[in-house]
């Protein structure tokens, strides 16, 4: 599945946020200053959103080569064959 990379930004913006928007109610309860919390929801949200950009990078290459590795080309009859019992779809 090729997805574009405005979709790919605004879902991993969209779970960086949550992320962040938990964290700042987590850390609004504790007894912490507001600068801390700040700083500390501004890092999650960071940390969110590059780890969704490594794992969907990481994930293109596991896939691309899985289907890679599952297209065969028949030699007799020339027909482009792809095996869909293992390929992962997301």
């Amino acid at each position: 599945m090729v997805k574009s990379l405005t979709f790919v930004c605004i879902r991993n913006a969209a779970i960086a946020l949550c992320n962040g928007f938990f964290a700042l109610i987590i850390l609004l309860i504790a007894p912490l200053g507001l600068a801390a919390v700040i700083t500390t929801t501004l890092l999650i949200i960071a940390s969110s959103f590059i780890t969704g950009v490594v794992i969907d990078q990481v994930l293109s290459l596991i896939l691309g080569r899985l289907v890679r590795q599952q297209v065969t080309y028949s030699s007799s009859t020339e027909q482009r064959t792809i095996h869909h019992s293992s390929v992962l779809v997301l």
